[in-house]
């Protein structure tokens, strides 16, 4: 009896335990051996490149003087040397963000499939801030790449990151970043780019993250609330909370039919087109 007694009291605390860790900020690969699991799985959603797209028109909950932008996301891109756009803010009826304050994240033609981070500041004369902020570098296609990008509003310094690897890190020549630019409309599997024409990104999506705060890439703990040492994928909290300690902006993690549902703070997304299930990413680098 007594026995059986603490084995049931060793079992409550390791219950309340649990429940503590997933009410913190405990970081991913902790909260995964406490809970047993060997890796984290993420769901993952595939878009056609032809008619498939995610979009919130009207943003909700974007704070009016951010201290930053912070993205992360898992892409598998179907295709190389074409430009594809990934994920976009813009102002509503803007064909041409560089017009206005807006930033995007594509897949480039130049040297193959580099990572293109733009931006450009919100005033009567626009001033390009991050435009053509790139790694030009080959990366294969058909295989899941992560992607982590911040920046900093203070400093006007930011990082880019790509499966871990630092790519890109520099000085932002005028970052000036308002809710008029940037809390109208958002796009996810696609984006205008700085030419004017619209393009859509054939490929898988998985885990994708935004915050309108800025993140020091640089120390390596913060990259492992993105992506672990191994380079795979790290759970970012119920609502998306854990790298920051509150909710992001927007965080898209549910399955392809619901993958609009937005566990961040402005608004659900609308699905256009019909997205597939996807294998989940594993390892960057790797299908």
């Amino acid at each position: 009896m007594q026995q059986a007694a603490q084995a049931h009291n060793v079992c409550h605390i390791t219950q309340i335990e649990v429940n503590m860790v997933l009410t913190s900020s405990f970081p991913a690969t902790l909260l995964n051996r406490i809970l047993g699991n060997s890796f984290y799985s993420p769901n993952a959603s595939y878009f056609d490149g032809i008619n498939d797209i995610v979009s919130n028109l009207s943003l909700t909950g974007t704070p009016a003087t951010p201290t930053g932008q912070t993205f992360s996301m898992w892409f598998k891109p179907d295709v190389q040397d074409q430009i594809t756009g990934i994920f976009q803010f813009k102002p509503t009826g803007l064909s041409d963000p560089s017009s206005y304050s807006a930033f995007s994240l594509q897949m480039n033609a130049v040297g193959g499939s580099g990572v293109q981070y733009s931006a450009t500041s919100y005033n009567n004369t626009p001033v390009a801030i991050w435009d053509d902020f790139q790694q030009s570098a080959f990366y294969p296609f058909s295989v899941w790449h992560h992607i982590l990008v911040s920046m900093n509003v203070s400093t006007q310094t930011g990082y880019l990151y790509v499966n871990d690897n630092l790519e890109v890190t520099g000085s932002l020549s005028a970052l000036s970043l308002t809710t008029a630019g940037m809390a109208d409309d958002c796009y996810v599997g696609g984006a205008f780019n700085f030419a004017s024409f619209f393009t859509l990104a054939p490929g898988a999506f998985s885990d994708v993250w935004f915050d309108s705060s800025y993140i020091n890439l640089s120390v390596t703990a913060n990259r492992r609330k993105f992506i672990t040492a191994d380079k795979r994928p790290v759970f970012l909290g119920s609502n998306g909370q854990l790298p920051t300690g509150s909710q992001p902006t927007i965080y898209l993690k549910n399955p392809f039919n619901t993958f609009g549902t937005n566990f961040g703070t402005c608004g659900n997304f609308t699905i256009s087109g019909a997205l597939t299930a996807s294998s989940p990413p594993t390892i960057a680098g790797q299908p």
